[in-house]
């Protein structure tokens, strides 16, 4: 089994407790929020990341009892995996859908039960629902500007009801709210194509993205996909009559990858078993530089294209580009010395950099033979600085405000402060309560108080203290105190 797939066989190594809006949530819930608390458990003073659909996203460094607490402020819309990783360990996935700046379409539902996203059904009859806030939700189809169906947003922030969709279509559902903004797309394909209906139904790249008619692109391989009758399916350029390739329609669709040539413009259409002929397709894929040498992209850690003279706030960037097959080494500016060396392959090249906060970088590769490429300047951000602040302080139901009081001993603190140490004190008292390690600007996890008790708790990192968070610890009612 591949290393990076593995689920976790370290018994410590855990999400314990993932809190949001002032209460827990379960794995497979959901939350309204872009905000949430992981309490998660791990080997002592270890380095563990928080990971979003396999992806690094949070680094932090658990205390000397093995606790840490990742307080996130901007969890992506929608329903995704998270997972704790220390070196090649991983846990099972604890699944979180939340529902903060867009609207959330969750089922679509025919005679039979759930049709997935991308799914298809014979029924014209459906029913949606999904999550929001509050107000209204519109059921806009495709590209068409009037909504399909409207629906209002409970109490309990659900929405939904009966929809109808015609039949031999497939339909592109979105959500929008009142607020303008739109869920992600929900497809679903009603009915059989008609008979003999033979179309041209989607074009993509290597990158999964859609090439509509007319457009340009820089890939030689594409995906393609339509409906036909039954049977043969010669896909054509223009009044060419040499197949660029033959498919075969099964259950009314057709489709695979096709090969083309750099350089040129195709009018494709497809021919069925009857001789019948789609609406064209018409794509231009672009010349090739033979060697020639490119950066082609520079994006960050959220996958966010950064554009020639741009400002990041990450070290760890990923880079690609083009270039003849061999050593590639990147430069920055005039320095001879590479910042990394890649090996280009089938002419690309590509992986993460790793650059220093608060510089500027003009970016360039060289190939094997010496030729470079065009610049691409980016500038990284100094490393903010941090306050040292106590902002969240959690038991096991709810957020206890400043001043506020808890039945329980046990409770969660978060906090930001510069990358070190972190001591939580009590008073004037000089002994730690606990002791934290901040990484990443946060820091965090459980500690313990004594019963019938007020805490004027506060942080102090090696130069400074925070401002005091109150906090009084009830005492135990009669029934649950210890009898001598």
């Amino acid at each position: 089994m591949n290393a990076k797939s593995k689920n976790s066989t370290l018994a410590d190594l855990k999400i314990t407790r993932v809190f949001s809006g002032g209460q827990d949530v379960v794995d497979g819930g959901t939350i309204f929020s872009a905000r949430a608390n992981f309490t998660v458990t791990g080997p002592v003073d270890a380095r563990l990341q928080l990971l979003i659909d396999d992806v690094p996203k949070y680094n932090g460094q658990t205390n000397n009892a093995g606790d840490l607490s990742f307080l996130i402020d901007d969890l992506p819309d929608g329903r995704h995996e998270y997972r704790l990783a220390h070196e090649e360990e991983r846990t099972d996935p604890f699944i979180l859908n939340a529902v903060a700046t867009k609207p959330f379409i969750e089922t679509l539902k025919d005679s039979n039960g759930n049709v997935e996203n991308g799914g298809s059904t014979e029924d014209t009859d459906l029913s949606i629902n999904g999550l929001w806030k509050e107000g209204q939700i519109w059921i806009l189809n495709g590209a068409a500007a009037e909504p399909i169906a409207m629906f209002r947003v409970g109490t309990d922030r659900t929405w939904g009801g009966d929809l109808k969709l015609a039949t031999g279509k497939i339909h592109t559902l979105k959500a929008r709210a009142d607020d303008r903004s739109v869920s992600d797309l929900y497809t679903v394909t009603v009915g059989e194509v008609s008979e003999g209906e033979v179309k041209i139904t989607s074009l993509k790249d290597s990158e999964e993205g859609e090439i509509e008619d007319g457009d340009t692109t820089a890939d030689t391989t594409l995906t393609i996909t339509g409906s036909a009758k039954d049977g043969e399916v010669k896909l054509l350029d223009g009044d060419s009559p040499t197949p660029i390739k033959t498919f075969t329609a099964a259950d009314g669709t057709w489709g695979g990858e096709i090969e083309l040539t750099a350089g040129k413009t195709y009018v494709l259409k497809a021919e069925d078993v009857d001789g019948k002929q789609s609406e064209t397709h018409t794509v231009i894929v672009s010349e090739a530089s033979e060697g020639e040498v490119k950066i082609t992209s520079l994006k960050d850690s959220e996958g966010g294209e950064i554009e020639d003279g741009e400002t990041t706030a990450d070290t760890t960037l990923a880079i690609t580009g083009s270039a003849k097959d061999g050593e590639v080494k990147l430069l920055d500016g005039d320095n001879p010395t590479p910042i990394k060396t890649f090996t280009a392959a089938d002419g690309t090249w590509g992986g993460d950099i790793e650059l220093t906060a608060g510089k500027t970088y003009v970016l360039k590769a060289e190939d094997v033979d010496g030729k470079q490429s065009e610049t691409h300047t980016v500038i990284v951000s100094e490393v903010p600085e941090v306050d040292l602040r106590i902002t969240s302080l959690t038991d096991s139901e709810r957020e206890v405000e400043n001043g506020g009081n808890t039945d329980d001993t046990t409770l969660t603190i978060g906090g930001t402060a510069k990358d070190g140490e972190i001591e939580l004190l009590e008073g004037a008292n000089t002994t730690p309560i606990e002791t934290f390690t901040a990484a990443n600007g946060i820091w965090g996890g459980e500690f313990v108080l004594a019963a019938d008790a007020t805490y004027v708790l506060k942080a102090k990192d090696a130069t400074t203290e925070s401002e005091t968070y109150t906090v009084t610890v009830n005492a135990a009612p009669p029934e649950t105190r210890v009898k001598h």
